[in-house]
């Protein structure tokens, strides 16, 4: 996160855990997949796409739960995924407080955000029968830290603007590129958290 004044207050250990209890609600169904992606947190297990069409007919059929369990000693949070031989570890820098053990929850966020793009482009592009070979993402979060920092008395709107930028390298035209990159914005679930936050969003496609 963004250094904080000298004379701002650091929140207490506690607010921290009670901001990755928020975060991590909707970013652990990507740590596991960052396989193409290019981000710090990539993983070398392959995970193949899957899709189970015939299984897609109701909500119920659709419906997924994910866990983690975590512990914190200081501002430093290791999260364990349930169900998976994934830990991972969240912290600050040492100037805000932290020991720089780790990511902080946000940037595992915008991690996150990259990797479900990345995913939710592999599924569209299955359907529209296309092939892409590389996928290259950047991306910035701009989110007000008032309510974190104890300056507002809650964080509901802090997301103020989402810029992403794709380049798509593969047998595809620079059109399909704009029509997969219209139906990967409207369903990847971590940029429809942003949107529904109201967020802005500016979001561009092109072909490599």
């Amino acid at each position: 996160m963004p250094s904080k004044n000298a004379e701002t207050k650091a929140p207490k250990p506690s607010s921290i855990n009670r901001f990755l209890a928020l975060v991590f609600k909707y970013i652990i169904h990507c740590i596991v997949f960052f396989k193409n992606s290019t981000i710090s947190l990539v993983s070398n297990r392959k995970y193949p796409v899957s899709i189970a069409k015939d299984n897609m007919s109701n909500q119920e059929n659709t419906l997924e739960v994910f866990k983690a369990t975590a512990k914190g000693s200081g501002w430093a949070t290791t999260i364990n995924i349930t169900d998976t031989e994934w830990t991972i570890q969240a912290d600050e820098i040492e100037e805000d407080g932290g020991t720089n053990t780790g990511p902080n929850p946000m940037q595992y966020f915008a991690a996150s955000l990259a990797g479900c793009q990345n995913e939710q482009a592999q599924v569209v592009a299955e359907e529209m029968e296309i092939s892409i070979d590389t996928m290259d993402i950047s991306l910035e979060i701009e989110l007000d830290l008032a309510g974190f920092m104890g300056m507002a008395d809650h964080s509901d709107d802090s997301y103020k603007k989402v810029q992403l930028t794709h380049t798509v390298g593969g047998n595809i035209t620079a059109d399909q590129a704009v029509e997969m990159g219209a139906a990967v914005d409207s369903r990847c679930p971590i940029l429809g958290l942003l949107r529904n936050s109201g967020c802005e969003i500016d979001s561009s496609w092109a072909k490599a």
